[in-house]
């Protein structure tokens, strides 16, 4: 936990002012894109790792780079370069909300995630669970969160459209996948047992594996009971500067949402419904269909969430 604290200190600080409200739009199914101007990452290029050997040093950087010296050694610094990140609209009618995921981050395999590699970190995503009304009273929060996990929190934020809780969570690598160094693989039964071993064969050398690195999150999950679900919007990355550096995204990504009415079904039975007499909210209007009956859940609009 010690380890959390320290690693999000800083993020806490940056991350609590970063909402404002976004504007409602028209639900339904729209493909959009919209483009944020973003601050690409500055690499370092190390050419030396002794600061004493720099001192002497002439660095001969190619185009777009510029020298530089630090404590740690030096090389050439990539000039920081600003590029357009174009997005995507997508509906989730079952969910009842519509968000927009950068249009060319890769999607990771079904899920609602997108990374800006292939190899999926770091990455931004988007679930949610529906939470029945004889449930809301034993629900908490943090079930959103990993399992086996250290978090902090909640920070209560405002994203403009709702009001959410802001989590920090560690999660730990699993290291007994990793297998025993001092663990020897077995022979090869198939082998030919007139032919002698090789002393030099690497058949008998111990099994070694990069020890699996711990994953950091941030979780924004944001309750809408009267609607009967709760949604979670996360961050992955492995460290601290990978979350800073899709930070601007993280937040477009969370304030792109426009919340659109759902379906709650009272029963399923279209026989049923005709004894039924509904009794919905101010903000909702019974409904009968082909599936069954309810009442549809319109976003509350009577509060405006704003710093």
């Amino acid at each position: 936990m010690k380890i959390l604290s320290r690693i999000f200190f800083m993020l806490i600080i940056g991350s609590l002012p970063l909402i404002h409200s976004v504007a409602a739009t028209e639900p339904g199914v729209v493909v959009t894109t919209s483009a944020t101007t973003i601050a690409k990452p500055v690499e370092h290029n190390y050419i030396h790792k002794d600061p004493q050997a720099c001192v002497n040093l002439e660095l001969n950087c190619g185009p777009g780079q510029k020298p530089f010296t630090d404590k740690t050694g030096c090389g050439c610094l990539r000039e920081l370069k600003i590029f357009p990140l174009k997005y995507q609209t997508l509906q989730i009618k079952e969910a009842g909300i519509t968000i927009e995921y950068p249009k060319t981050w890769f999607q990771q395999g079904k899920d609602l995630a997108w990374s800006p590699n292939q190899q999926g970190i770091p990455l931004l995503g988007f679930k949610w669970t529906v939470v029945e009304q004889e449930e809301q009273e034993e629900w908490e929060p943090a079930q959103m969160l990993p399992k086996s996990s250290d978090w902090l929190g909640p920070f209560m934020i405002d994203l403009g459209w709702e009001r959410g809780l802001l989590y920090f969570v560690q999660i730990k690598a699993n290291k007994d996948q990793v297998a025993n160094p001092n663990q020897l693989t077995p022979p090869d039964q198939s082998a030919d047992p007139a032919k002698t071993a090789n002393p030099d064969s690497t058949q008998n050398k111990p099994i070694v594996k990069d020890d699996p690195p711990d994953l950091f999150e941030i979780h924004t999950i944001i309750p809408r009971m009267e609607a009967q679900i709760v949604y979670d919007f996360y961050a992955r990355a492995y460290n601290l500067s990978q979350l800073k550096n899709i930070d601007t995204i993280t937040q477009k990504f969370m304030q792109s949402v426009v919340l659109n009415s759902l379906k709650l079904y009272v029963s399923e039975d279209p026989k049923e419904c005709k004894n039924i007499s509904l009794d919905c909210n101010d903000n909702e209007k019974a409904f009968f269909d082909k599936d069954g009956c309810g009442c549809i859940n319109y976003p509350q609009t009577d509060e405006i969430y704003d710093n």
